[in-house]
């Protein structure tokens, strides 16, 4: 991309040196590479949409475990309070076994729950980061090749000035479709960068309710553990 972007800057200077045919080539291959980029881009915006989606079905996943938990610690609190207050002297042993039997039950299902829970909701939070920095990389080169579509469409407006000012009549033919080529994948090129940026919009949108739920989800764990 770096050898392109060089090559294009320097298009203009070399650009008097070569026929109209060979410059109008030179812009359509380099228009080409682009689409193909431009592409190639979107197609990991896709993938990147995917994985996030499936991130937050797992946080949604673990939320609700977290929820059941949290429901069987109120019941069970409801339970202790309960034999708790109707407890006298005379409460029989099978109500203290039962007391102990809510309480070993409750504390065995955080211990082994919510560990898992908090591991599990670090490695999203770690992947999540990772992702949004490989977005923001993404955006970045989309801004270049959009900054490069919009010079190549200056250049190839520069030519038509050109050519039509030195091209004799038997050229106009081959110039013409040239033209309307390299206009045809300008326009491709532009309808693709308009969609990358609302995919990445859309996916930075999921990335940050993500997060929040992430953040949620981390609070409620650690109310566990305290």
């Amino acid at each position: 991309m770096g050898s392109i972007l060089a090559e294009e800057n320097n298009f203009l200077t070399k650009g008097e040196s070569l026929t109209t045919h060979y410059a109008f080539n030179t812009i359509h291959q380099k228009l080409f590479l682009l689409t193909k980029s431009l592409q190639s881009h979107m197609q990991i915006e896709f993938t990147f949409k995917d994985e996030i989606e499936q991130m937050g079905l797992e946080i949604k996943n673990l939320q609700t475990i977290v929820h059941l938990i949290d429901d069987s610690t109120k019941q069970t609190h409801a339970k202790l309070s309960l034999l708790l207050k109707n407890k006298t002297p005379n409460t029989s042993t099978s109500n203290s076994e039962t007391i102990v039997h809510l309480l070993q039950n409750l504390t065995q299902t955080i211990q082994t729950c919510i560990p898992k829970i908090s591991l599990k909701a670090c490695h999203i939070c770690q992947s999540l980061a990772l992702k949004s920095k490989r977005i923001k990389a993404n955006t970045k080169k989309l801004r270049t090749i959009k900054i490069m579509v919009s010079r190549l469409q200056r250049q190839t407006h520069m030519l038509i000035m050109n050519s039509l000012r030195t091209s004799d009549s038997n050229d106009y033919a081959q110039i013409s479709h040239a033209i309307e080529t390299i206009l045809h994948t300008i326009e491709c090129c532009k309808e693709l960068s308009h969609a990358n940026a609302c995919s990445i919009v859309k996916i930075e949108c999921i990335a940050k309710q993500l997060n929040t739920m992430t953040k949620t989800l981390k609070a409620h764990v650690l109310n566990f553990q305290d």
